[in-house]
This record gives C-alpha cells, sequence and structure tokens, in this order.
C-alpha cells in the first residue's frame, strides 16, 4: 500500500448514566484520502485502516446519484479493502464512494479512464 495521505479522525465519547460520566472511550478510525491508483484504467482499490470492528456500508455510485454497488457488512479492525473493477462501472469518468458507519462518515471521487 502506498503511503499518501490519510484522512485521520478522532471521536471522544463519554456514556453517561443518571447525569454521571461513566466510561469516555476514544474512538480513532482512518480512512484513506483517495482509493489507489486514482485515476484508474481496469481497476482501483478502496481501503480503509478501522480503529475498531463495526457495522458499515460502502456505497459506489455514479455522477448522477445512481448506485451500482452497496456493500453492507461488518467490517473487522485494521486494514479493510473493496477492489473495483472497470467492467462494474458503466463508462469512463467521475465516480464517488462513500463510506457510513455509526462513528465515520466519508465521501471521496474516483476517475475512470480509458
Amino acid at each position: 500500500m502506498p503511503s499518501s495521505s490519510y484522512l485521520n479522525v478522532v471521536f471522544f465519547v463519554t456514556f453517561y448514566t443518571e447525569g454521571s460520566a461513566i466510561k469516555q472511550m476514544q474512538l480513532k478510525m482512518c480512512i484513506r484520502d483517495r482509493n489507489y491508483p486514482n485515476p484508474f484504467k481496469s481497476g482501483t482499490v478502496i481501503s480503509m485502516q478501522l480503529a475498531q470492528a463495526g457495522y458499515g456500508t460502502l456505497t459506489i455510485y455514479d455522477i448522477q446519484g445512481r448506485i451500482v454497488k452497496n456493500v453492507s457488512k461488518n467490517w473487522e479492525k485494521g486494514y479493510n479493502e473493496i477492489r473495483i473493477d472497470k467492467a462494474l462501472l458503466s463508462s469512463p469518468g467521475i465516480w464517488y464512494y462513500k463510506f457510513d458507519s455509526k462513528f465515520f462518515n466519508s465521501t471521496r471521487k474516483m476517475v475512470l479512464i480509458d
């Protein structure tokens, strides 16, 4: 995996019971700033480094908002990746991918070229 830029997010979550804080937990999530390679011709890899396991959804859609792939699952702690082949996408151009989970949301752009 190349050492390009990452978006790092740190959350501090405090759990309360009857008005008093009982536990504070630090949650860190990291998603690659870009898929690799980008732009791409035959395929690309979207990777995420997650600080904890949890349920989330990765959605790939075209510039008009039509969903072409949806991956909803329990993601593992640590490195996760999804490979996207050119055959999944209907034409060259700008495509978007969005990762949604309880603690983290991110949308990024990828470019398919001829």
